[in-house]
């Protein structure tokens, strides 16, 4: 969630793109702050509504998703994404409304990253879980990482792998992906992870993350996730 919310900063601010473009994403709104005066800013507004690893979804969306701020600006506006930098890695929260009613079901495999329901899906050897009595889920949840590998050919074969089990998910027939590049891609400096950003935030999602652990029943789910030195 911590490079996530940077690469979100680092999109919103790019002021390359037509005038159509930078509106959708929101530059006006961030354009003139630093990364660390957004996190920051956020970062008080979720303290200040009270959101924290015991805030049910309920809460989550009365407080935050579906709230306004005291001058009546809805704190996730539908007409930009220059918003919500730091509640978007709160994925626990996030995640619990769509299981709601659902069991949670490792992949056959083991890769613990493809997660299910216990809802019969078309095709049984995506996943499978005596948790569920042997039935296989409709919902799938892929790390992103999954996706990347190091170098072109690598990352080719770790989303050829992703895909793969996507398509065994959902019942259709395998097809060898032809084209595997990064798409909406930009240039931007590394975020420096001793920055003071970097730190405040990497100590807010910890708790967070471990939550989202113990939701998906996956202590190693957010393995890599990790803190920014001090």
């Amino acid at each position: 969630p911590v490079a996530r919310a940077y690469s979100h900063y680092q999109m919103v601010v790019d002021p390359e793109g037509t005038p159509a473009q930078l509106a959708t994403r929101g530059r006006s709104h961030w354009a003139h702050q630093t990364f660390d005066e957004v996190v920051s800013q956020e970062l008080a507004v979720l303290e200040q509504l009270g959101i924290t690893t015991e805030t049910t979804q309920v809460e989550f969306e009365a407080k935050y998703l579906s709230a306004r701020d005291q001058h009546g600006t809805s704190y996730c506006p539908q007409g930009h994404g220059g918003h919500s930098l730091v509640a978007r890695g709160l994925y626990a929260l996030q995640l619990e409304k769509w299981l709601q009613g659902y069991e949670l079901v490792a992949s056959s495999d083991g890769r613990k990253e493809l997660v299910a329901s216990s809802s019969p899906a078309p095709n049984p050897r995506a996943t499978s879980s005596d948790k569920s009595g042997g039935k296989s889920g409709d919902l799938m949840v892929v790390k992103m990482e999954s996706l990347v590998g190091k170098g072109a050919e690598n990352a080719a074969r770790a989303t050829q792998r992703v895909m793969d089990c996507v398509f065994d998910f959902v019942g259709l027939e395998r097809i060898r992906l032809e084209d595997t590049g990064a798409k909406n891609a930009r240039a931007y400096p590394p975020l420096d992870k001793s920055s003071s950003a970097a730190v405040k935030l990497a100590a807010f999602y910890a708790p967070h993350n471990a939550r989202l652990c113990a939701l998906l029943d996956d202590p190693n789910f957010a393995s890599g996730w990790t803190p920014a030195p001090p």
